[in-house]
């Protein structure tokens, strides 16, 4: 099954009560983030998410969008209902828009 969101459609979900979260490093989050995302670093990713309810919907970014897929499907093998965004934070730059950020 797959668990990939297209970018287009953060629209109708980054004012949802889902969690977003980015697991870029620090430097790239506090650089420039996308709206209502919260950074976890991958390091401290497991013990977060073990605090989140698992009725929540969880939709992660990395950089290239590999890292993000690879939790995802891990989220899910625990019982979590966990997307990726496909491309990850690349794909909201081509082109770049100040609606993301």
């Amino acid at each position: 099954m797959n668990y990939a969101i297209d970018p287009q459609a953060i629209y109708q979900l980054i004012n949802s009560d889902a969690i977003f979260i980015d697991i870029r490093d620090q430097f790239q989050f506090d650089k420039l983030h996308i709206k209502n995302f919260i950074h976890v670093s991958y390091h401290d990713f497991m013990n977060f998410i073990s605090t989140i309810d698992k009725n929540k919907s969880i939709y992660m970014i990395c950089y290239s969008g590999g890292l993000a897929k690879k939790l995802t499907y891990q989220l899910r093998n625990l019982g979590y209902k966990a997307y990726y965004f496909e491309g990850g934070f690349q794909a909201f730059l081509n082109p770049p828009s100040k609606i993301y950020f």
